[in-house]
């Protein structure tokens, strides 16, 4: 190191070292604010498919709405057909 100036190492800025070793913080830097981020969009952003979704989004809800409570008393059912015959032997 030539010129005898110390340069501080990136250890002795870790949370773990004693005040009296850590190099001060620097002076005239404030604190950088972040802004505020804009929560990204769900769906698509292509000006044709937004159209087709949005006409067919309508039949893909019912479609979901009908398949979870079709397959959850599908379940129902079938469960209780093996708890029967579970309960018999």
């Amino acid at each position: 190191m030539a010129g005898g100036r110390k340069i501080p190492l990136v250890a002795d800025r870790r949370a773990g070292v004693p005040a009296s070793r850590r190099s001060p913080a620097p002076q005239g830097q404030k604190p950088r604010k972040s802004s505020p981020r804009k929560p990204a969009k769900s769906g698509p952003r292509n000006i044709v498919v937004r159209i087709i979704w949005f006409f067919l989004r309508p039949f893909w809800r019912i479609f979901v709405w009908l398949f979870w409570r079709v397959g959850f008393l599908s379940a129902l059912g079938l469960a209780s057909v093996v708890f029967y015959f579970y309960a018999q032997l």
